[in-house]
Parts: C-alpha cells; structure tokens; sequence
C-alpha cells in the first residue's frame, strides 16, 4: 500500500481520513434511488461528485453511473478514495481529483448528468461553486446539495445534550479534524437543480 499525501495547505479534515472512512455512515440506497430517478438516463451516465470525502456517494451510486468524477480537496481523503474505490468498483471508471470545488477543471468535453454534494455545501465558497458548476452539468442534468440534519441545528433533547457536552469540553466553535470554523447560517438540508435542456 502507498503512503497517502501529505497536505500542502492545512485542511479541516488533516488527520481523520481513516476515522472518517470507517465511522461517517454511507448514503442511503433510499437516497440514491432518488437521486438516479432524478438524474437523465443515457449512456455513458456520468456522475460529479464534489468534496467526496472518502467515497461515499460514488459507493451508493457505483452501479449506476458507467463514469464518475469524484473531486475532494483533502489529499489524505483523496488517496483513501483513489484506492478504496479501485478496489471496491473495479468495473466502474472512477477519477478522483485532488481539488477544492471552487477550482475543479473537468476535462475538456466532460459533463456531469449528476452532479452531488453532500454534506459539503456549507464549506464552499457557495456562489462560485455554482456559477462552476454551469458548464460541466449536461442540458437536462441535475445538482442535488443534500445533507442530514446537523445536530448543531436540528432541535430536539438529544441533540441540545450532545451540543451541550461538545461545547463544555471543546468551546462553541465547531470543529472538523484538527480545524475549526464558526457555524454557517441555517441553510435547507437538500435542494436540487435541473439544468434546463436547450
């Protein structure tokens, strides 16, 4: 096996790509038949997959898409998924980019029918994610930005105990890996966009 990357610039997520494989919970298979139903279907069927941690969304989409990008900006997270992936779907072409969103160059003539972002739109630059996103989306194709609720936000007992013992040992700030960032404003937790068909 290779040695992962080491960062060049500090990422929240610096040092939990193996915890962060193990322990965040796959997407649904109900979640992934909504987001197939939503998607056009023609062949090839081509999946962008934005801040892909290490894999999840491609995992859950893998039988049906026959070519997926999966971008992520975390080197550690990348080569977890690069090889994870090759292993998991060998049928299945998959590229994983080392990129931020908002910088991402798909190659020339490629775009998406689907393009995903979960559980990562609330740390991109949001507008320039999406004016990007415009001319690798297929005419008819689909952005779907979706996430469960956060505990940080989602108001019940439960959630308000677990905010309260995170904060009493960690402080108000919410943390991800080794980095920390102020709570972004309450935002949906999905929403979806069909690119019109010219």
């Amino acid at each position: 096996m290779t040695t992962p990357p080491q960062p060049t610039s500090p990422s929240p997520f610096a040092g939990v790509a193996d915890s962060y494989h193990r322990f965040r919970p796959g997407i649904p298979a109900d979640v992934a038949d909504v987001l197939t139903g939503a998607s056009p279907r023609r062949r090839p069927r081509r999946l962008l997959d934005l801040a892909t941690g290490t894999g999840q969304v491609v995992r859950a989409m893998a039988a049906r898409f026959d070519d997926v990008l999966a971008v992520e900006p975390d080197p550690a997270m990348a080569h977890l998924a690069r090889t994870t992936l090759a292993a998991e779907v060998p049928d299945l072409a998959v590229t994983v980019v080392e990129s931020p969103a908002e910088t991402f160059e798909a190659p020339a003539g490629w775009a998406a029918d689907l393009v995903t972002i979960s559980r990562a739109f609330h740390w991109f630059d949001r507008p320039t994610v999406l004016r990007r996103l415009e001319p690798v989306v297929r005419p008819g194709g689909v952005i779907a930005i979706f996430s469960e609720p956060s505990f940080w936000e989602y108001q019940s007992d439960w959630t308000a105990t677990v905010r309260g013992t995170v904060q009493e040992f960690l402080g108000p700030r919410r943390r991800a890996g080794r980095g920390t960032s102020s709570a972004p404003r309450r935002t949906p937790t999905s929403c979806a966009h069909r690119r019109s068909a010219r």
